[in-house]
């Protein structure tokens, strides 16, 4: 018979032996019943205790395998896979409760739903013990639950009473969580990468809090994260089951050795090897959790996955590459979940808010801690912060100058040798100008690149002169207007957009040039438009209409100018609005929907989309100013879907988020006007929306003008509507995204785009 010693020591003792000679562990379970006892003892070497563990064991995963044992628990040492013991649990009578219904078992105990007796009448959880759990486990519950309930944090379920029923069987009264666990909950968010990161923040910020209490959980997994959501605030985790939990030290609270307790899949190496644990090891657990959303999959589980090739697998092999499809920060967050699911303890993040940190950094674009901090590494991230839709703009600006050098020295060179280095820097400087135009941040860097490009400019230039390069120098000078126009120095603008007008070379038979000069006349009517000379600027987007006409009665079927013309439609309709011809701006937005749709059907990508339901937001916003708020609605819904759906897959291009925010604007005034008790929740989502959008532009006018009139907008309707909770909603989520020195009434500039249009 085994010794009390022995029996504490042998689940580490069969763990140590299973992962150390799989092929041998992995034949015990294809044996015949008459041949696997010798073979378990020559596998044991003898040792009695050994023995009855591995016995024990096989006759448990032998029920694990039919039920699948990834996911099931341990408690000393016991995976609990038969729901038999759970089964013989009814109902307990437990005085000021009444229970409702069963809705589960964990690692230690059967959950119920109840209702606490009157005056409180809350919903709560009594979670009664296993009749089957080792009576230490059972004293270590009762300790350990009432150290528990002292913790409290959102990202904890409450712990409120205990007690033992009239059997004799102990039981916990928690907080009652409707929520999800963390990889259902994070599909149904749409299973992006940012998503993800925000959890597992909300998670390791949440395991922190209970750590610096002195309590490790120990089953740190999905179904212990579960996630609530409502429509008047963001998805948030909670952390439940801690019926594995101990506290920190050398000496648990039940003064028992170290036993595996936990579940195996998202166990820490060092917990599998030696039943030991300390707060690394659920910063392990979540590591695992986020490698699992990230990737879609445990990194481990296979339908043929056996407990001897798991066990293998967390105590010896690294986590495999995370999926290219995560994009440009793939790197980071493969970073960050190596760091967290390092094989040693010593090299991971040392606590829950360390990982919560990081993942902070990496969803604002920041270099994590977990990464080396190389110049090139750190320059990645400054663009990234910014961003640009190619994230290579500062590198290629590297490049740029180490050719500008060779075109300095290329007068000693050959004609085809200084026509190749033309022809890169030709192409690379290209290729930042299409960044900067994209580029969502700070207006200094966009200023500071164009003005370094501009400076050179004339080198190629000298070397050639040619249209091309005329092209290019006008097209730098059109980058500075587009940073000050964005600033708000509109007559600055105004002044850089006649020059880069200027310096376009003649059309001709180039294309190319032809849609620039159309593209600068165009900003250079929205600079008077600005500036609230509406006749000047009619006049300009006038000319352009002719122009993008007489591009398509050469080709009818160009692309490129059925896209100018849904746009040029676009433009007329305010001015239409503005001569009080509603039917007109009706007519327009039908024309300018027709013609998107039609693009789309020939070209679905992304700006095609974009097309489309910017058109949608135009026809909502009509039908609102029509009277027909309910028809308006359709029409919302479908541009903030799109819209919804283009910003979650490229979130740094600054006009889908713009239009984002006026699509859900249009959406929210009607759903006021409609009397939506869906309106409250929408109205706080999009100022919030706005209010980030502000944040990632800091210095550009227009965010903050548009983040400002959404407030208005929004709180005025409610008021009009006599919805004062909504009213009061609205101003104090505005209050405090940004205090407004006691101020009844939101203050904003008076210029700005109608609300009610997409702006």
């Amino acid at each position: 018979m085994a010794s009390p010693r022995d029996h504490e020591r042998s689940t580490a003792g069969v763990v140590s032996l299973a992962y150390s000679d799989p092929d041998a562990f992995t034949r015990l379970f294809d044996l015949p019943e008459t041949e696997r006892e010798r073979a378990i003892s020559d596998f044991a070497g003898g040792d009695p205790a050994l023995i009855d563990e591995l016995r024990s064991l096989i006759a448990h995963l032998n029920a694990a395998d039919r039920t699948g044992f990834l996911g099931a628990p341990l408690v000393e040492g016991k995976l609990i896979v038969s729901p038999s013991a759970c089964s013989s649990i009814g109902p307990p009578p437990i005085a000021g409760y009444r229970v409702l219904e069963r809705v589960g078992s964990g690692s230690t105990g059967v959950v119920y739903r109840a209702v606490a007796a009157p005056p409180l009448e809350r919903r709560v959880a009594i979670k009664v013990l296993r009749d089957d759990l080792p009576s230490a486990a059972a004293r270590r519950f009762h300790v350990e639950q009432r150290l528990l309930a002292s913790v409290n944090h959102p990202g904890v379920a409450q712990v409120y009473d205990a007690g033992v029923t009239p059997e004799g069987d102990e039981y916990v009264v928690t907080e009652f969580v409707e929520g999800d666990p963390i990889t259902l909950a994070h599909r149904d968010l749409g299973g992006g990468w940012r998503q993800a990161c925000e959890l597992v923040a909300q998670a390791a910020e949440a395991v922190q809090h209970i750590h610096a209490l002195g309590v490790l959980h120990r089953d740190i997994k999905p179904q212990n994260l579960l996630v609530t959501r409502d429509a008047s605030s963001s998805p948030a985790v909670k952390i439940i089951d801690f019926g594995a939990a101990t506290s920190i030290g050398a000496i648990s609270l039940s003064s028992m050795s170290p036993r595996l307790v936990g579940t195996i899949a998202y166990m820490a190496p060092e917990t599998l090897e030696s039943a030991k644990s300390d707060v690394r090891s659920d910063v392990f657990s979540l590591g695992l959790v986020l490698d699992e959303l990230l990737r879609g999959c445990h990194a481990f589980s296979t339908d043929q996955q056996n407990l001897c090739s798991l066990v293998k697998s967390l105590t010896n092999v690294d986590l495999p590459p995370l999926p290219k499809r995560l994009g440009p920060n793939r790197h980071d967050l493969e970073a960050i979940v190596r760091c967290a699911c390092d094989l040693e303890p010593d090299r991971r993040y040392p606590t829950g808010m360390h990982l919560a940190e990081d993942l902070r950094r990496v969803l604002r674009n920041e270099p994590v801690r977990s990464r080396g901090r190389s110049p090139g590494y750190l320059v990645r991230k400054l663009a990234a912060r910014r961003p640009v839709t190619v994230t290579s703009t500062l590198l290629t600006m590297g490049l740029i100058l180490v050719l500008i050098a060779g075109l300095v020295e290329a007068n000693g060179r050959s004609n085809a040798q200084r026509r190749e280095i033309d022809a890169t820097f030709s192409m690379l400087v290209d290729g930042v100008l299409d960044d900067l135009g994209e580029l969502d941040g700070s207006l200094e860097l966009r200023e500071s690149l164009a003005q370094h490009l501009l400076a050179r400019a004339g080198i190629p230039e000298s070397l050639g002169g040619e249209a091309s390069d005329l092209h290019r120098r006008a097209r730098i000078i059109e980058t500075l207007s587009d940073v000050a126009f964005g600033r708000g120095e509109s007559e600055h603008a105004l002044e850089l957009r006649r020059r880069a007008l200027e310096a376009m070379p003649p059309p001709g038979d180039d294309t190319a040039i032809e849609r620039g000069r159309l593209r600068m006349l165009i900003k250079y009517g929205d600079v008077f438009n600005e500036l609230r000379r509406h006749d000047e600027a009619f006049r300009i987007y006038e000319q352009a209409h002719d122009t993008i006409l007489a591009m398509l009665d050469r080709d009818p079927s160009d692309v490129n100018a059925l896209d100018e013309l849904s746009w040029s439609l676009e433009r007329l309709i305010p001015f239409a609005l503005r001569e009080s011809d509603l039917d007109r701006a009706i007519r327009l937005a039908e024309q300018r929907s027709e013609v998107a749709l039609g693009l789309l059907e020939r070209v679905d990508d992304p700006l095609r989309r974009f097309n489309v339901a910017c058109a949608d937001a135009w026809r909502a916003s009509l039908r609102r100013n029509a009277g027909d708020p309910g028809g308006a609605l359709v029409f919302a819904w479908a541009a903030l879907q799109r819209f919804d759906q283009l910003v979650a897959a490229e979130p740094s291009r600054h006009y889908f988020r713009s239009r984002q925010i006026s699509a859900g604007t249009t959406l929210c005034l009607c759903l006021l006007e409609t009397g939506s008790p869906e309106a409250q929740s929408a109205a706080v989502g999009v100022i919030q929306r706005a209010r980030s959008f502000l944040d990632d532009n800091p210095d550009a006018v227009h965010a903050e003008r548009q983040y400002r009139n959404v407030v208005r907008a929004l709180s005025r309707a409610a008021r009009a509507e006599g919805l004062t909770d909504v009213t009061d909603a609205i101003i104090r989520e505005a209050r405090r995204l940004e205090p407004l020195n006691g101020s009844e009434d939101y203050k904003v500039t008076p210029a700005g785009f109608e609300p009610a249009l997409p702006g």
